[in-house]
């Protein structure tokens, strides 16, 4: 089994841990492809996940902002963004997969 197939062969456990079931299979797979990986399994594998992580990274965006414009009326712009940046940062979201683990 190659490493692509392998991770495809993990998605029923990994949809449990966050309790929801992707259609498309081969995107869950290629959202765990880093691009170190994918130079070492060239040979098994079409791409890595740096244009997912572009278009994740924009809907995240996204959702938060949107949330925190309803959710806080009278904070400023500002304000807003800096705590966007804050809830979107590196170190908060790998600190919510270790939530889901």
């Amino acid at each position: 089994m190659n490493a692509f197939q392998n991770l495809i062969e993990k998605s029923a456990e990994i949809e449990s841990q966050i309790g929801y079931e992707f259609k498309n299979k081969n995107l869950l797979a290629l959202a765990f492809v880093h691009r170190s990986f994918y130079n070492e399994h060239r040979q098994e594998l079409l791409a890595h996940n740096e244009r997912l992580e572009f278009l994740g990274d924009s809907i995240l965006g996204l959702i938060i902002s949107e949330y925190l414009y309803s959710h806080l009326e009278n904070e400023s712009e500002g304000h807003l963004s800096h705590f966007k940046a804050h809830l979107v940062e590196a170190a908060m979201c790998a600190s919510y997969v270790q939530k889901v683990n």
